[in-house]
């Protein structure tokens, strides 16, 4: 076990959110590091190419998608607005 020191008020702060979440402090806190530590992680990974893919991978990838697809739009937005206007009239 090691001691951590904080300041009055953020460890005051950490009490307050530690009861909103119903964790004690030590937990509270244990969660932000490694939450923290996972969010660097998460940054620094690295997108492979489709010739890097495992064959299954590459398999699944392969599946033509039904209707049409526009290369433009990468995040999806245009279609979910044309299903929605097709759907529900918007």
């Amino acid at each position: 076990m090691a001691t951590i020191t904080l300041n009055a008020s953020a460890y005051n702060e950490a009490i307050r959110c530690a009861k909103r979440h119903n964790l004690s402090v030590d937990d509270y806190v244990v969660s932000l590091i490694y939450k923290s530590s996972n969010a660097q992680r998460e940054d620094s990974a690295i997108l492979k190419s489709v010739d890097e893919l495992s064959p299954v991978l590459k398999e699944v990838l392969s599946i033509p998608l039904q209707g049409k697809m526009n290369p433009e739009d990468v995040n999806g937005n245009e279609a979910r607005e044309e299903y929605y206007k097709e759907k529900y009239g918007i």
